[in-house]
């Protein structure tokens, strides 16, 4: 596995966030205490009382912030305790070209479908604009160039209040597949039961959706990265 690569401000946006240095973070049971705590503090739904989208926006992308360095702290700190020659146990594709830092990645039209039995994950997904996307407009995921469109015609219903909500994604080379995956991953739990990219299962877990993303979206390594 290659290892993942801080930048100088991912650092700094990690000591600002966890209020710990990266180098300081050497116990995966202390980094899930403080990642967890986070988690329940800048949660976006603690914020919609307020009823101001620059807010929401606000904490929504703190939020991804959080939960994009909590994964890559984890997976630093899975190399580094693992020490030299130690398998590491991992939700991993063979092809390594995966995790490349110089690995690129762009979809159209990416199919997604989401199962469940809460009236309310439309909102929590797009708020407001889930009538817009279905007079077939585009949901840009914040921080990103990426959106989504509804498939108007799709009827996934069930006995009972049971939904198929059916979405395609669309993004290009310059976004963060991160940004991207922690938006989902962020918004679905607790209102979605199950995820299906391009016709397969997805377990409702960041690094796994990451990877489905990810297998179902590489173009090229990069040369000369």
């Amino acid at each position: 596995m290659t290892p993942p690569v801080f930048t100088p401000e991912e650092q700094e946006q990690f000591a600002q966030l966890f209020g710990v240095q990266l180098a300081d973070v050497q116990d995966e049971a202390a980094l899930a205490e403080l990642h967890k705590a986070l988690r329940q503090k800048y949660h976006p739904d603690n914020f919609e009382k307020y009823g101001d989208p620059v807010v929401r926006e606000m904490a929504h992308a703190r939020f991804v912030a959080i939960e994009r360095l909590a994964a890559k702290a984890q997976e630093m700190l899975k190399l580094r305790l693992s020490g030299p020659g130690t398998p590491i146990p991992q939700a991993a594709d063979p092809d390594s070209r995966l995790a490349d830092p110089r690995a690129r990645f762009a979809g159209q039209d990416l199919r997604i479908e989401i199962l469940t039995s809460d009236p309310d994950l439309k909102y929590h997904l797009f708020q407001t604009s889930w009538r817009l996307l279905l007079r077939g407009e585009k949901y840009r995921i914040p921080q990103t160039q990426a959106y989504l469109i509804a498939d108007e015609s799709h009827q996934g219903r069930g006995i009972g209040f049971r939904e198929s909500v059916r979405l395609y994604l669309t993004f290009g080379e310059q976004d963060s597949l991160e940004q991207i995956a922690a938006w989902f991953w962020m918004r679905l739990q607790g209102h979605a039961e199950a995820l299906i990219v391009e016709g397969r299962r997805v377990p409702l877990d960041l690094p796994q959706l990451l990877l489905a993303l990810r297998r179902r979206t590489f173009l090229r390594l990069e040369a000369g990265s």
